[in-house]
């Protein structure tokens, strides 16, 4: 895998890890629960959609199916990009959370399957597989402002050049509440010639490690690289 091919791994990986969205308008009527404690959500994106936050165009649709509360174990959803577009890069697909939470500790575990295509029609495929816990917050149940999370695991991207790579989370990835993004942890993308390793605990302000910034560095060298996320 050329270095470029490398760079682009790591780019669509941590967004689909990282991503979040905004900018949404809904279907026109509120979700309302089923007496079985089913919800349906549904989220349409139009052409005039472009958030405040980065400035970003985005389309499409997203349907979301809550099974019940996201704190009960046995519960989940299901999350369905139906040619959802960010920027140009049109994402498709599914995202399944169950909840296998035990004791007062919250877990989940996290599967997907997405499609990202570019305007030029280059496309890749993410298959992947995470676990997520609580590990801060736990005691205070009532107060999510507390709560932490950390995220491990690994996926397969497969791009329209027939090159893939293996993505695998070395060191939990950690994400508070208030944070857009992980403030710790690190992730290896392993391709057929080159390895790249993503540091989320990557920051220019040690003391400040809420911000949107990593950094990456391609087969062991000295020279690290700055990635600058959604913030």
């Amino acid at each position: 895998m050329k270095k470029r091919n490398i760079l682009i791994a790591v780019t669509i990986t941590t967004l689909l890890v990282a991503g979040l969205i905004s900018c949404k308008k809904d279907s026109g009527n509120p979700p309302t629960p089923a007496e079985n404690g089913n919800t349906l959500i549904t989220i349409i994106f139009d052409s005039t959609c472009v958030s405040n936050k980065d400035s970003i165009r985005r389309s499409g649709k997203v349907t979301i199916h809550l099974s019940g509360k996201y704190r009960s174990t046995g519960t989940g959803d299901t999350i369905r990009f139906e040619n959802y577009n960010a920027g140009g890069y049109t994402k498709s697909g599914i995202v399944i959370w169950s909840n296998v939470s035990k004791g007062d500790t919250l877990r989940w575990r996290r599967t997907h399957s997405l499609t990202i295509t570019s305007a030029d029609g280059d496309f890749w495929a993410h298959q992947g597989n995470y676990a997520i816990v609580q590990t801060e917050g736990i005691n205070t149940p009532h107060n999510v402002l507390d709560n932490s999370f950390a995220l491990t695991g690994s996926s397969l991207l497969g791009s329209y050049n027939g090159q893939t790579s293996t993505n695998t989370i070395l060191v939990p990835l950690e994400k508070k509440a208030g944070c857009r993004n992980f403030q710790k942890g690190k992730m290896r993308v392993s391709g057929i010639n080159h390895t790249g390793i993503v540091d989320f605990g990557y920051s220019i302000n040690s003391s400040e490690l809420c911000d949107n910034l990593a950094s990456y560095n391609i087969d062991s060298s000295k020279k690290t690289y700055e990635i600058v996320l959604a913030h």
